[in-house]
């Protein structure tokens, strides 16, 4: 599905601090509750967070870091540009950031409100979502899928990606808000690491 986008990446300085803090707090509570993490059904780690900032680019976290206990700003990426036509993104910091990126660009380049997205793997989540795509669209499918969405007086969502089973997108006007509307929806399913 990814093997057109095309990520520029340039290795810099360690992002700032205020850029990811929030984000690390966040990610460490759902890595906790096995909502990010290592996925002992696909050998692999799922699950990213990231928030939009105010001058069009996004902070996620890097490509592989979902099973770190502790990250710090070696670990984020910031998306600097995203030409969803050509799937071309240009990004910077410590670590590559995940294929995935694409589309929280897609949420945060149609509705400059949303804030926030946690972008996971969970069945549970995805019954509950707003299906885009299915098993034989394309990755511009799905990003115009994402874009066509009505988002109108949606301040938190569910976005199940269609040809992923189990791949869904969680927005919302800020990071917590959006990790409490995915504790809510498991509510008594989630079990806990520590």
């Amino acid at each position: 599905m990814f093997s057109r986008l095309d990520i520029r990446f340039k290795r810099t300085v360690t992002l700032p601090v205020d850029s990811w803090q929030d984000l690390e707090l966040i990610r460490v509570s759902l890595r906790n509750r096995c909502i990010i993490g290592i996925s002992d059904k696909y050998a692999t780690s799922f699950g990213h967070v990231s928030k939009s900032l105010y001058d069009g680019r996004f902070i996620i976290s890097g490509a592989g870091t979902c099973p770190a206990m502790e990250l710090d700003g070696r670990l984020y990426s910031r998306v600097n540009h995203c030409n969803l036509k050509s799937l071309r993104m240009d990004a910077d910091g410590r670590i590559d950031p995940p294929k995935e990126s694409i589309f929280a660009a897609a949420i945060y380049s149609v509705r400059p409100s949303i804030r926030a997205c946690v972008i996971t793997r969970s069945e549970l989540l995805y019954d509950q979502s707003v299906k885009v795509g299915n098993m034989d669209s394309s990755l511009l499918d799905v990003i115009e899928g994402i874009q066509g969405l009505d988002y109108q007086g949606m301040l938190t969502g569910l976005i199940g990606v269609g040809n992923i089973k189990d791949l869904v997108i969680c927005y919302g006007l800020a990071i917590d808000s959006v990790a409490i509307k995915m504790l809510n929806l498991l509510g008594d399913r989630l079990y806990s690491r520590v």
